[in-house]
């Protein structure tokens, strides 16, 4: 670990659970708790919680989102319902690519974008050269005020609703809702890199540590980046 490396908040709790902390892409991240075997083996057969606060949170809204986004995203998001969240590449001008991000339409005006952790910067910068002075947009990053863990495996969905206060069981995949866990408002999404079924916790930073020990003490097991690469 080095002192400039950016950490989550959730990086305390990952200490005192003795993980195995590595840099991931500017960020000190838990790589391993037990073994990458029996962490991967969990998410297969039961569940399994990973710390993605590392990823970006942009939230875009106003008039013409819907105008910015369509051109710079390859997800059709003029025909995006509310609540859904479409994978998608960030391409430049000569069609390479920026960034792969997941885009959540959350109303009529409202998005929510997701680049990864090495690219936020990189994305935000790109949006706002094409964003025009006269269009209608607000672009605000809110990484830093959320964290991000994502509950996947088999047995997630079992798990999470019995924390929550709406049936998230009959979520489709890569929709998105507001709700509450243990008392705390979050956004739950019902994506993840891992291969299984799962979902994804956007929690106000102060609430994330009491979340995740939620989900440990409802059999969760917390795994590092090694497991989610071999599941990947």
């Amino acid at each position: 670990m080095t002192d400039h490396l950016k950490r989550t908040p959730l990086f305390e709790t990952h200490s005192l659970m003795n993980a195995k902390i590595l840099e991931f892409a500017g960020w000190d991240m838990p790589i391993q708790y037990s073994s990458i075997l029996n962490e991967t083996k969990s998410v297969r057969s039961n569940a399994g919680i990973f710390d993605v606060s590392h990823m970006g949170r942009v939230e875009i809204n106003g008039p013409d989102s819907v105008s910015l986004l369509n051109k710079l995203l390859s997800a059709n998001i003029k025909n995006m319902t509310y609540g859904k969240g479409s994978y998608n590449l960030i391409c430049n001008e000569s069609g390479g690519i920026i960034d792969d991000c997941i885009v959540y339409r959350i109303d009529e005006e409202d998005f929510l974008l997701i680049p990864n952790a090495s690219n936020t910067d990189i994305v935000l910068d790109w949006l706002y050269e094409w964003m025009s002075t006269s269009q209608k947009v607000h672009i605000k990053n809110v990484s830093s005020d959320y964290s991000m863990i994502a509950h996947q495996g088999p047995r997630a969905a079992d798990m999470l609703n019995n924390l929550t206060n709406t049936n998230i069981t009959t979520m489709k995949p890569f929709t998105i809702t507001s709700t509450e866990i243990i008392g705390v408002e979050i956004l739950l999404a019902r994506t993840g890199y891992t291969g299984e079924d799962g979902f994804e916790l956007i929690i106000p930073n102060k609430h994330a540590p009491k979340v995740w020990t939620m989900l440990t003490d409802s059999g969760s097991l917390p795994c590092g980046l090694g497991a989610r690469d071999v599941l990947r």
